[in-house]
């Protein structure tokens, strides 16, 4: 994909079922610090660190993110739990509201795993 650096004042961006095998063909993306939304649903993405790269280097700026669909090797879990722990500033994550108990058990499970994830869901 090429120009979308010169969409300064783009907000948001659907490139669900788009066929996107790697994230480096949204590489332009990284430029365009207006981005609050991006769509990625149902692409072929496979490389979820790379995924989690592309979002920690260019998109600390986005408040609503969607990646199901995509191939990526892990669970739906899993993704946002790291999404969430990568992007504290979310206000959705694959259609689902990221609340402050989403916030606390994804920094709970980094720091003790599954046991201490559920403990933080009890409190």
């Amino acid at each position: 994909m090429t120009g979308l650096r010169t969409l300064c004042n783009l907000q948001t961006l659907s490139l669900d079922r788009n066929k996107i095998e790697s994230i480096g063909a949204c590489e332009e993306l990284l430029h365009v610090k207006s981005l609050v939304t991006l769509n990625l649903r149902e692409n072929l993405l496979t490389d979820f660190f790379k995924v989690l790269r592309f979002l920690e280097i260019g998109m600390a700026h986005l408040l609503y993110l969607t990646l199901e669909g995509n191939p990526l090797g892990r669970t739906a879990a899993q993704q946002r739990r790291e999404i969430i722990l990568l992007m504290p500033q979310l206000v959705t994550f694959d259609g689902r509201l990221v609340e402050d108990i989403d916030r606390r058990m994804a920094e709970a499970y980094k720091a003790g795993g599954l046991e201490a994830e559920q403990a933080a869901r009890n409190t």
